[in-house]
C-alpha cells in the first residue's frame, strides 16, 4: 500500500504555483519531501503539514529475542555456555525535508510544519544461557562388587551406643559403632549466564524544514522538527540451570567391640557391613548462570536522512516551467 512504500522510498512532491497556492487541508505524509514554490501563499484556516517519520516497530531479524545456542550447548569446561547477545534495535524512520519559497504569505500564523524523527525500534531480548553439564554419578554394582575404602571416601556419620552385661562374674561393655561412609559423585557444572540486552535502536533524524521569502521573515515559530526517541532497550535472558552433581554413595559398616570393665581387656572386634551400597537422597546443583542487566549496543546501525533539497535545482526548473506559460 502507499504508506509502507512510504517506508521504503525518498518520496518527492512538488507543488509549483505560477499565483497562488491555497493551503486549506492538512497533510500527514511520513518522511515525504515536500517542495512548494509560488509568489503568493494564501492559508485559509489552521492546518498541519506533518512529515515526522515512522516509528520503527520491527524488531531486528523479526525477531523479538535472540536466537538459542545451536549445536553443542557446553564450554570446555563442561559449564553451560552463555546465551546469544540481543542485537540493537533499528533506527526509527526520518522526518522529511520542507522547502517553501514565496513573496507574499497570508494567514501564515494558521500553518504548523512538522517533522520529527521517528522512534527507534526495540531492541532484542537477550538469549537464556545453557544449562550446566550434570555430574557423574557413583557407580554402586561397582562398589558392591570390589568395595576398598579409599581416600575419597569420607565418614559422614558415627553412631556410638553402649551396652552394659554382666558375663561370668565379669562386667562387660558392648560398645557398637556404625560408621557410615560416603563417596560424592562429580559435581555438575554452572549454568551459563544470559545473552546481554539488546540497545534500544536510534531514532528517526528530523527533517529540515525552511521557508524562503523576499521580506527575510522568520518563520520559526510554525516549524518545528525534532530527533526521534531512543528505542526500548530488550530484555534479559535467563541463567542456564546448574547441573546436577553426581548422585553420593553411602555405605554403612557396624563394629561391635567388647571391653572388659575391670581390665579394660580388649576382645577382638566384630566388623559387619551392611551391603549393597544406595545412594545418597539429597541431590545438589551447582549454581546457575547470572542474569545480566549490561547492554549490547554493538553494530548499531545509524539513522539515515533523507536526501537533502537541492534550493538551486528546484529554483530551476520552477523558472522552466513559469517560461511556459
Amino acid at each position: 500500500d502507499f504508506l509502507s512504500r512510504l517506508k521504503s522510498y525518498d518520496l518527492k512532491i512538488d507543488i509549483h504555483a505560477l499565483n497562488t497556492v491555497i493551503i486549506d487541508d492538512s497533510l500527514k505524509l511520513p518522511g515525504v519531501n515536500i517542495n512548494i514554490i509560488a509568489p503568493k501563499w494564501n492559508i485559509m484556516k489552521s492546518v498541519t503539514i506533518d512529515l515526522s517519520g515512522f516509528d520503527q516497530n520491527t524488531y531486528p531479524d523479526y525477531i523479538a529475542k535472540a536466537e538459542p545456542i545451536d549445536g553443542n550447548i557446553y564450554k570446555e569446561n563442561g559449564e553451560g555456555k552463555n546465551g546469544n547477545d540481543g542485537k540493537p534495535g533499528l533506527p526509527g524512520f526520518s522526518g522529511g525535508n520542507f522547502l517553501g519559497i514565496g513573496k507574499k504569505f497570508l494567514g501564515i500564523e494558521n500553518l504548523t510544519i512538522i517533522s520529527d524523527g521517528g522512534k527507534g525500534g526495540p531492541g532484542q531480548n537477550g538469549g537464556n544461557g545453557c544449562d550446566g553439564k550434570n555430574g557423574d554419578d557413583v557407580i554402586l554394582s561397582q562398589i558392591d562388587e570390589n568395595w576398598v575404602r579409599s581416600i575419597d571416601w569420607s565418614i559422614q556419620e558415627n553412631q556410638k551406643k553402649y551396652i552394659y552385661f554382666k558375663e561370668d562374674d565379669i562386667f562387660i561393655v558392648n560398645r557398637s559403632i556404625m560408621i557410615i561412609y560416603k563417596k560424592y559423585g562429580s559435581e555438575g557444572s554452572k549454568g551459563g549466564d544470559s545473552g546481554l540486552r539488546g540497545a534500544g535502536g536510534n531514532g528517526g533524524i528530523a527533517g529540515n524544514i525552511e521557508i524562503i521569502n523576499q521580506m527575510n521573515t522568520s518563520f520559526s515559530n510554525i516549524l518545528l522538527s525534532a530527533q526521534g526517541e531512543v528505542g526500548m532497550v530488550g530484555e534479559s535472558g535467563l541463567g542456564g540451570l546448574g547441573g546436577n552433581n553426581g548422585r553420593d554413595c553411602l555405605r554403612k559398616c557396624i563394629i561391635f567391640n567388647n571391653r572388659t570393665v575391670l581390665f579394660n581387656h580388649r576382645i577382638t572386634p566384630h566388623y559387619y557391613w551392611q551391603s549393597p551400597s544406595e545412594y545418597s537422597l539429597d541431590i545438589e546443583k551447582a549454581s546457575s548462570g547470572t542474569v545480566s542487566s549490561s547492554v549490547n549496543d554493538r553494530n548499531m546501525i545509524k539513522s539515515q536522512s533523507k536526501a537533502a533539497v537541492n534550493f538551486f535545482e528546484e529554483v530551476t526548473e520552477y523558472q522552466k516551467i513559469s517560461f511556459q506559460y
